[in-house]
């Protein structure tokens, strides 16, 4: 972590059959027509929910990098079932918790990136504790720190690249994560 601030997790306690289910219900997401992903697109540009297309986005951008839009599809997902404080209000928060967009197509999605969002949950704190042993701290010390998040969970659909990618253009290109933590799961074969 000192070195490279990457690491791989095994053994993490998930329930297989929610990073199935979520893995399932992204492929028949991204798998329907523009249009029915569409109706589930960002609402407006500062609400990271929802889907973006092909060429919407441009990470490398966030490094202040002039460079073509990333070559790749996406959902966003933020915190659901918010507690009624005026803490989560737009007033306060401003789109840290805009509502999320859900597809009419593909009714398995919600529940299954629910699922998923709360593993991830549990996952990232179970991490914070045992960051806060290894920096002789209180296991709990992140606890409060961390209860009111506004986190994302993001599913990135790379398609077929049937046309050949601009100068400088990537699947997503370089930034660095403004988070505490990101944990990717890697889909690996076909």
């Amino acid at each position: 972590c000192r070195d490279t601030g990457f690491l791989i997790i095994s053994g993490a306690g998930v329930d297989e059959r929610i990073v199935d289910g979520a893995a399932t219900a992204c492929r028949t997401f991204f798998a329907l027509d523009e249009a029915a992903k569409q109706s589930a697109a960002r609402p407006h540009p500062s609400h990271i929910r929802g889907w973006c297309g092909i060429g919407t986005e441009a990470l490398a951008q966030l490094e202040q990098d002039v460079v073509p839009p990333d070559l790749k599809e996406l959902f966003d997902v933020g915190p659901f079932d918010l507690p009624d404080d005026p803490y989560y209000a737009p007033e306060q928060a401003g789109a840290s918790f805009a509502p999320n967009v859900w597809p009419a197509a593909a009714p398995d999605l919600r529940p299954a990136m629910c699922s998923y969002f709360r593993a991830m949950e549990a996952l990232s704190l179970r991490l914070a504790h045992i960051f806060a042993r290894a920096l002789d701290l209180d296991e709990r010390y992140f606890d409060d720190k961390l209860d009111r998040h506004i986190s994302i969970l993001r599913a990135n659909y790379y398609p077929r690249q049937l046309e050949a990618a601009q100068a400088n253009q990537l699947r997503a290109g370089g930034h660095t994560d403004y988070t505490a933590f990101t944990i990717l799961w890697q889909e690996t074969g076909a």
